[in-house]
């Protein structure tokens, strides 16, 4: 029955579809697949998104750079190694000289390492991470693709970070950046995730950058980290990337499906072709806190069909006067929970105070403050949330709930 229910459930949920319904963005042509266009209240999710990863990349002691989105020259690793790099860059012309809009945030980060490396040879890892914008697939043949998730349009955002680390700091990174993955997804939610082993397809080799004693040692590191760490994971063929094994993090949403959200791929290969000063192993570590961040709103919406963790959610309070007189009140308790930081907006159309509280339902919001006579006179709000009246309140107890539910979400 349970089955059954999910099923029928999900035929009705499509994250593109609430999206819509919560007006974070249009589609000005349903068939037009180049970029959905974004509203006020999708960016500032958006906004939320990458502030919060940007965040979590300095927390974690990597440095935060952005990347250019147009150069003269070519991708770095399309220039030095092209078997690299399929799809790292877009090439055109612009006044007779060739320019090259890059869309993989992998190669400018890379090459970020390396020269930082190269002058800087005794450090034991190198790390760098950023939060950019990327375009996937082929500009020229866009109409072909069909549109399911926000992640099948053409411009994603990628959060990545990389660490260019000696053979005895490998441990530690890799411990990090799991900890980084799993404080993130804490954070939207998912405390728990599982982890899965990629390795080669063994059967046709030729897919990949192989060399079997660097893969294999590759592949044993990180089996023995996940058992020392205690981490359950289970070993999956054919899945790993074209230049080395990687750990997918995969999380279950509210209807068991399983999303693979995020993921770290360990690189023997490229290093041991450009870094020849220092006959030491050194790993590249390429980690996708989240896959691309259009994943993971997509993830968020259908999982929490339209609701979001109170921390992200665009609006976290509607304010809604019942009669026009007491505009001057809601004004007050506006001013008074923005200097809080809290995002909030109020409405001064009173004419139909009932039909804006089911609008704000409908939309998600997570709280609703309502002032009337009664709590113009007590001094007081009035809050809603999910639908339930929470009853009166002071506008700093208010406030001391929101900062303590935000808080047990991000774990501070």
């Amino acid at each position: 029955n349970d089955y059954l229910e999910n099923q029928k459930r999900l035929s009705e949920i499509n994250s593109i579809l609430i999206a819509q319904k919560l007006k974070y963005l249009i589609l000005e042509d349903e068939k037009d697949v180049s970029s959905p266009i974004w509203l006020k209240d999708g960016i500032l999710l958006q906004q939320n998104l990458t502030r919060f990863l940007e965040e979590q990349i300095i927390e974690f002691d990597f440095q935060l750079m952005q990347p250019p989105w147009v150069s003269n020259k070519p991708a770095f690793l399309v220039e030095k190694f092209p078997e690299f790099m399929h799809t790292s860059q877009i090439k055109g012309t612009q006044n007779s000289k060739d320019v090259f809009y890059r869309n993989n945030l992998r190669s400018f980060l890379v090459e970020r390492a390396i020269t930082s490396a190269s002058s800087k040879s005794s450090t034991d890892k190198t790390e760098f991470g950023s939060v950019s914008k990327t375009y996937q697939g082929n500009l020229h043949n866009s109409k072909e693709i069909k549109i399911e998730h926000l992640e099948d349009f053409l411009e994603t955002t990628d959060a990545q970070v990389i660490s260019l680390v000696k053979e005895e700091n490998l441990k530690e990174v890799l411990t990090e950046n799991i900890r980084l993955i799993g404080t993130s997804l804490k954070a939207f939610g998912f405390s728990q995730f599982k982890i899965i082993i990629d390795i080669p397809d063994y059967q046709d080799l030729s897919k990949y950058i192989y060399d079997e004693k660097l893969w294999e040692k590759s592949i044993s590191s990180l089996k023995e980290l996940l058992l020392e760490l205690k981490i359950p994971s289970r070993i999956r063929e054919g899945r790993a990337d074209f230049y080395g094994p990687k750990l997918t993090i995969e999380v279950k949403d509210k209807y068991s499906r399983s999303w693979e959200i995020s993921k770290i791929t360990l690189d023997p290969i490229l290093p041991s072709k450009l870094l020849t000063k220092d006959d030491k192993q050194k790993y590249f570590v390429h980690t996708d806190i989240v896959i691309n961040i259009e994943r993971l709103i997509d993830l968020l919406l259908e999982h929490g069909e339209g609701s979001l963790p109170l921390w992200l959610e665009p609006v976290q309070v509607e304010i809604i006067a019942l009669e026009s007189k007491y505009n001057h009140r809601a004004i007050k308790v506006l001013r008074e929970l923005k200097k809080e930081n809290l995002r909030v907006e109020f409405n001064q159309n009173t004419t139909n105070p009932e039909s804006q509280i089911a609008e704000s339902m409908g939309r998600h919001t997570p709280y609703l403050v309502i002032i009337g006579e009664k709590e113009a006179n007590t001094d007081s709000i009035s809050i809603k949330s999910n639908g339930q009246d929470i009853g009166l309140m002071r506008i700093n107890e208010f406030v001391n709930k929101l900062e303590q539910e935000i808080a047990l979400e991000l774990d501070l």
